[in-house]
C-alpha cells in the first residue's frame, strides 16, 4: 500500500523533469506537453473526493486495485498515446491515493497505526527528491536513443 505514493509522487517529477527530453525525442508541440502536465495534474484533483467515497463504499481494496490496474494499462499505452494515457493514467492514481490514507486508517490497528503511517510520510519524503535524481539519471541514460 505505501508503495502507491512512491510510485504517484516519481511519476509526477520524473514527467517534469523530462518534458524537453520527451517533447523533443517524440516531436510534442509544447502547447502538447502542456496539457500532458496540466491534464495530469487535473485528472487526479478531479477523481480524489469521489475516488475516497466509492472508497468507503466498495471497499478501498477494490478501488486501488482497479487504480493500479488503470495506471499501469495507461503506462503502457504512454508509448503510443501520450496525453490521452497520461490522463487515464492519473485518473488511476486519483482512484489510488485516498485509498492509501484510508486503508491504513480502517485497515491497521490503532497500536501499529502510527508506524503505519511514520512509513507513509518516510516513503514520501523519499519519493519527492529520488524523483529528479532517477529522472536525470533516464534522460541521460537515453535508453530508447530518442536524442
Amino acid at each position: 500500500m505505501v508503495s502507491a505514493p512512491l510510485v504517484q509522487l516519481l511519476d509526477v517529477t520524473v514527467a517534469k523533469i523530462a518534458v524537453l527530453a520527451i517533447q523533443s525525442g517524440l516531436s510534442v508541440s509544447p502547447g502538447s506537453m502542456q496539457l500532458v502536465l496540466a491534464g495530469y495534474t487535473l485528472a487526479c484533483a478531479c477523481l480524489l473526493i469521489t475516488a475516497a467515497r466509492l472508497g468507503n463504499g466498495y471497499r478501498y481494496q477494490r478501488l486501488f486495485a482497479l487504480g493500479t490496474t488503470v495506471f499501469t494499462a495507461a503506462s503502457v499505452a504512454c508509448l503510443g498515446w501520450l496525453i490521452a494515457a497520461r490522463l487515464v493514467q492519473r485518473a488511476g492514481i486519483g482512484l489510488v491515493a485516498p485509498q492509501t490514507l484510508s486503508r491504513i486508517r480502517t485497515g491497521v490497528s490503532p497500536e501499529r497505526r502510527p508506524r503505519a503511517l511514520a512509513l507513509y510520510g518516510a516513503t514520501t519524503g523519499m519519493a519527492s527528491p529520488a524523483g529528479p535524481l532517477i529522472s536525470g539519471l533516464l534522460v541521460g541514460a537515453d535508453l530508447f536513443s530518442l536524442h
